[in-house]
């Protein structure tokens, strides 16, 4: 009788065991939005396979409507110019799903998209970003590039912007150079300013909160003795420096 007990005993244990491990076997997929420029001048034309069943927009800032015979083409448009960075979420009647970036342009690089229809049990695995992870910090302010690319002939920065203090960042100064990574060797083109085509337009960064900014410059391919400089700060507060060296400037893929 003792080992009919034993034997069950363990049975037991061994069931719970592999049921433990089958419940704890979960697979979480990140989709990383589609970034979009947005013009109040300007409609962008999104057409998708599939009819759209839903559009949710972040902000009224922007604003759109469905059209085409089946309901599939997403015209939008800003409602005013140089609105804060917001996100769009497109549902098709099919299942699959779309997520956006947007940003306000003055005069759209792309305004015409055309969309081929994701799988509906598995839409988020057709569009893949290189992450990069590249940090500087100073005063509680973290601000780290998490991905870098080229798409529609641009070099697009995506950043992460986190603010550890009980004080809300107000910056009013977005600084872009090209820097010799020997400061001290001092030379003719040391330090050349470069303007983003697209840059974050007002944004604070309030206490214990993390936000998200997209930068946009044309294409650089410095030598590998250069970086690219970021500096984001206050007028007369706290400020950081973000440093890309050349090599993954010149490693950013292209997103097709």
């Amino acid at each position: 009788m003792k080992k009919i007990i034993t034997w069950i005993t363990r049975a037991l244990i061994l069931s719970l065991s592999n049921y433990h491990a089958q419940a704890q076997t979960i697979t979480i997929d990140t989709i990383r939005p589609f970034p979009l420029g947005l013009s109040e001048n300007i409609t962008t034309n999104i057409k998708f396979a599939s009819p759209i069943s839903k559009v949710d927009f972040g902000s009224p800032d922007v604003g759109g409507r469905k059209t085409g015979q089946s309901e599939n083409i997403l015209l939008l448009k800003a409602a005013r110019p140089n609105f804060p960075q917001t996100n769009i979420s497109v549902y098709l009647t099919n299942g699959a799903f779309y997520s956006f970036l947007v940003h306000y342009t003055p005069i759209p690089t792309n305004f015409n998209y055309s969309f081929k229809d994701f799988p509906a049990a598995n839409p988020i695995h057709q569009i893949t970003l290189p992450t990069t992870h590249i940090t500087a910090s100073n005063e509680e302010i973290q601000l780290t590039l998490t991905n870098l690319y080229i798409k529609d002939d641009l070099l697009w920065l995506h950043l992460r912007a986190t603010n550890k203090s009980s004080i809300s960042f107000k910056p009013g100064i977005l600084h872009s150079t090209i820097r010799s990574l020997h400061p001290f060797r001092r030379t003719a083109d040391e330090s050349i300013d470069i303007l983003p085509i697209h840059s974050p337009q007002n944004i604070d960064l309030p206490a214990d909160s993390t936000i998200t900014l997209t930068l946009a410059f044309k294409p650089l391919a410095p030598d590998r003795q250069k970086r690219l400089v970021l500096e984001w700060g206050e007028h007369d507060g706290r400020r950081i420096l973000l440093s890309i060296k050349a090599k993954h400037l010149l490693h950013a893929r292209r997103l097709d």
